[in-house]
């Protein structure tokens, strides 16, 4: 018996085409960053999906204040799979257990920004094409970003990818950023469902964020703490530093009266 071959062109073969290509498109952005733990070094990788997610190929991209497009290896996840619910913990410190949920960014290979910190950070995961390439300016090779920063005004090269990540459907808007203090320890999603698209609104923080212009920590914001501002400037000390920039100029300044304004 002769095999029977189905053979579909013009409109109907480009709408089939784009149909399959949405639905590999969703199966991969299953994969999300669920977690990250600012106090460790670890960013936490899930699949939401229901079937297992084969991560060989796949690449990460991160940015810093002052450091952008730090892409790791293109074979560093190979033979990497992900079961249903299941996580892979990704250690920027280097210091991963011997545990097959677990692997260090020098296992990985290629370069990452680092360390992992709280100053103004975002990362990106992308999944190589249908005929196996991976495009860092594809809207589609883009798989799930992650940002944020101390000061959402004063991001550097954090902001690299940001307009790419909303045009790519993953992120609500170019300048919105998780808005983490120098206590964050942890970024955690919140969204169990999957959703592609996510924004601030979509994490908690473990400390929850006091207020930061509170700093004499009364439980209000008035004019104990410009004095309080103040001697912390005058004293050298970083947590005057409310650009999160490492130095102390007048962009705290800046920032201390912006926030200072706007009250808690």
């Amino acid at each position: 018996m002769t095999p029977i071959r189905t053979i579909v062109r013009g409109p109907a073969a480009a709408l089939l085409l784009a149909s399959l290509a949405t639905a590999a498109s969703a199966a991969d952005r299953d994969i999300q960053f669920r977690s990250v733990d600012l106090g460790s070094g670890i960013a936490e990788v899930h699949n939401f999906g229901a079937g297992p997610i084969n991560l060989s190929g796949w690449q990460f991209c991160t940015h810093d204040f002052d450091q952008q497009r730090r892409y790791s290896s293109g074979t560093g996840l190979d033979g990497v799979s992900l079961a249903p619910g299941t996580s892979l913990f990704v250690h920027f410190n280097n210091a991963a257990p011997a545990d097959p949920s677990a692997i260090n960014i020098s296992t990985i290979g290629g370069n990452f920004a680092t360390p992992l910190n709280s100053a103004a950070y975002a990362l990106e995961i992308f999944t190589p094409g249908p005929d196996g390439s991976l495009n860092f300016g594809s809207t589609t090779d883009m798989n799930d970003h992650l940002q944020w920063a101390i000061n959402p005004a004063s991001v550097g090269s954090a902001s690299a990818r940001s307009v790419q990540s909303a045009a790519a459907g993953l992120w609500t808007a170019s300048g919105d950023y998780i808005t983490v203090t120098a206590g964050t320890g942890l970024i955690l999603l919140t969204d169990e469902t999957g959703g592609e698209l996510h924004g601030p609104a979509n994490y908690v923080l473990d400390p929850a964020p006091d207020c930061p212009p509170d700093l004499n920590g009364d439980g209000i914001v008035d004019n104990g703490d410009i004095g309080a501002f103040v001697a912390l400037f005058l004293a050298g000390d970083l947590a005057a530093d409310f650009n999160g920039d490492g130095i102390l100029d007048n962009g705290d300044i800046g920032a201390f009266v912006g926030a200072f304004l706007a009250g808690c």
